[in-house]
């Protein structure tokens, strides 16, 4: 028997990248994993990771499927050059942004890339895991910040 589409991670990186893009992409420069990006350029841009966390097993989630509650972190970091800053307070603006998009019960759509491109699932936020500035040397041109959310979803099989 085939695996349902919820259960494909190839879907969810596709649904999350999507979600990105729709949210961020006409405000800030992106760089998703696994595709050609060169910052040199750029004043500022986003480097989203998607993160598998624990399972919860459950028996019975559906006619015929077992299944679990997925954890996935979406690890955002933001990126300023200080050389191109108009103001001190940048990363924590685009953090901002970031936060009022992800909070708490924000929901994310999965759909079946893999297949008919129905839903397949909603990635919903749980908990805010990192929210900090890094901390670099002042001759160093990037300021980092890294903001982290929990999100969860139930995947079937």
């Amino acid at each position: 028997m085939a695996i349902h589409p919820s259960s494909k991670l190839a879907n969810i990186k596709r649904s999350v990248e999507k979600w990105f893009n729709d949210q961020f992409s006409s405000s800030y420069s992106i760089d998703f994993e696994g595709v050609p990006f060169n910052g040199a350029d750029k004043s500022e841009w986003l480097q989203p990771r998607i993160l598998i966390g624990g399972r919860m097993f459950h028996r019975q989630v559906g006619e015929g499927y077992l299944g679990d509650t997925t954890e996935v972190i979406i690890n955002v970091n933001i990126f300023v050059r200080r050389s191109m800053m108009k103001a001190a307070d940048r990363p924590y603006r685009i953090r901002d942004d970031l936060f009022s998009k992800m909070k708490v019960g924000t929901m994310i759509t999965v759909y079946d890339y893999v297949g008919d491109s129905s839903v397949a699932a909603y990635l919903k936020s749980r908990e805010i895991v990192d929210d900090f500035l890094v901390k670099s040397p002042e001759a160093e041109d990037i300021i980092g910040y890294n903001f982290s959310v929990l999100y969860n979803y139930l995947s079937k099989y």
